[in-house]
């Protein structure tokens, strides 16, 4: 039989909210078999069942459109969420994150398959509207009351920093989760044992259930974090690659603070063009303001070698580990953008160093050599012209089916900003595809676009 879960009118002197079985109605948003028992003064961390890792807003953010992802449970505010119920809508819960005071929610209000949880500045809004919904002792599912949608991490993602998603529910051991209470019994569970005290390197923080949170370990920050002597502005600099000396232009902006992680972005430029005129031609800058740091690399002869293993990849690699000496890039927001044959570097480096990428954004690019898909999966922003005569349009559109494919995306698609852009509804990493027809260029809502894409993720 279904039941929604429906709070309680009752509230005790210890500010605890009752969950019980209500009838069913025409918002039944979730099975529950036994009742739950939600305390609206404690500090819950929501532990996904199959990774064993803490819900949590990436980097301890505290600005809207901060990614929801998992974590090593570490004992963290950026892992603590308070659960209160939602006036005037039982059986309905906000869950607020204690470290930033933002709300779960899902971006956009979106209804679509997959899409993105972040925090967001709390409102009345039903995509912060939750209903929690018991699945077996101890563990639950939460529904968006706006979508009637699920959250999960993708199946089978159990890596620090795995994003959540909504998704319709499946009875998945990905969409469950357990909400405890460190150092009691958690939300209607019972008690357990202790739990374990976290490792050197960030491991869980006590297995919870009537467990004692123990110390978790720390992140891996950049080395160059702290380093505030390291210069501002535009900086044309050399670094050597496999004995040959390589040549960048780097921009730093003027309100970088050393002891905050910040994105990088790698602009690679076109066919016979160099980095200070992609600089020119992307302006990005502008856009980006004190957001991230970009580097210009300059290619050998012009070009780009795009094999995996080629020097320019090498290039690549030497570049990020340089800059994170000396600046405080956030390791898990490295990104890459280009046009035409930046462009196609683009797609290579998703595909040969997809590990070390939050997101890419080709323009005018194809992605060569024969692969039917790439090994990691990574989120996509692709724009290509119908009339592009340098690089074709079924170049573009091959390379597009290509990282389809490797995300886990279906045909179904979602229009999206900026126009004329669209969202698909894909299982591990998000793609968007912009047709237009401007023939060869970085066309006009690129550079707006590819920022708002990459600070999303």
């Amino acid at each position: 039989m279904n039941f929604r879960v429906r709070a309680s009118k009752t509230i005790a002197s210890g500010g605890v909210l009752l969950a019980a079985c209500g009838a069913p109605g025409a918002d039944d948003y979730g099975t529950t078999l036994q009742s739950i028992t939600i305390d609206s003064n404690a500090t819950y961390r929501i532990v996904g069942v199959e990774s064993n890792k803490c819900v949590q807003i990436e980097g301890a953010s505290t600005a809207d459109l901060a990614r929801a992802e998992i974590g090593a449970c570490n004992g963290s505010t950026a892992q603590g969420f308070r659960i209160t119920p939602v006036a005037n809508a039982a059986g309905f819960f906000s869950i607020r994150n204690v470290n930033s005071g933002r709300c779960l929610d899902v971006e956009g209000v979106s209804t679509a398959e997959g899409a993105r949880l972040i925090q967001w500045t709390c409102s009345s809004g039903r995509n912060q509207q939750w209903s929690i919904s018991d699945v077996s002792s101890g563990v639950v599912r939460l529904t968006a009351r706006h979508s009637n949608k699920i959250v999960e991490v993708s199946a089978g993602a159990t890596a620090d920093g795995s994003d959540l998603f909504q998704r319709t529910w499946a009875g998945r051991v990905n969409q469950q989760f357990r909400l405890e209470i460190p150092g009691s019994g958690g939300a209607g569970g019972q008690g357990g044992s202790s739990g374990a005290s976290g490792s050197s390197t960030g491991g869980m923080a006590g297995t919870g259930m009537g467990g004692t949170a123990g110390a978790g370990g720390s992140g891996g920050a950049a080395p160059g974090c702290g380093n505030a002597a390291a210069p501002k502005g535009a900086q044309n600099l050399t670094i050597q690659v496999d004995g040959k000396a390589r040549t960048y232009l780097l921009f730093v902006p003027n309100g970088y603070d050393a002891n905050k992680s910040i994105p990088l972005i790698f602009a690679w430029h076109s066919s016979g063009a160099t980095g200070a005129e992609s600089r020119k031609y992307y302006n990005l800058e502008p856009t980006t303001g004190d957001g991230a740091i970009i580097v210009y690399p300059n290619g050998l002869n012009g070009g780009w070698d795009l094999a995996a293993n080629g020097v320019d990849m090498k290039f690549f690699d030497a570049l990020l580990e340089s800059i994170s000496k000396d600046y405080c890039v956030d390791q898990k927001r490295v990104f890459s953008t280009g046009y035409s044959f930046g462009g196609m570097m683009s797609h290579s480096l998703a595909c040969s160093r997809g590990s070390k990428l939050r997101g890419f954004a080709p323009m005018a690019g194809a992605l060569f050599g024969g692969a039917n898909s790439c090994a990691t999966p990574v989120p996509a922003w692709i724009a290509h012209a119908t009339n592009d005569n340098v690089v074709s349009y079924a170049s573009g559109q091959a390379a597009k089916d290509i990282w389809l494919k490797t995300n886990g995306c279906g045909t179904t698609t979602t229009p999206t900003t900026p126009s004329p852009c669209v969202a698909y509804e894909c299982s591990k990493a998000p793609v968007q595809w912009c047709v237009h027809n401007d023939g060869h260029v970085w066309p006009k809502f690129a550079s707006k676009g590819v920022w708002d894409f990459f600070k999303s993720l």
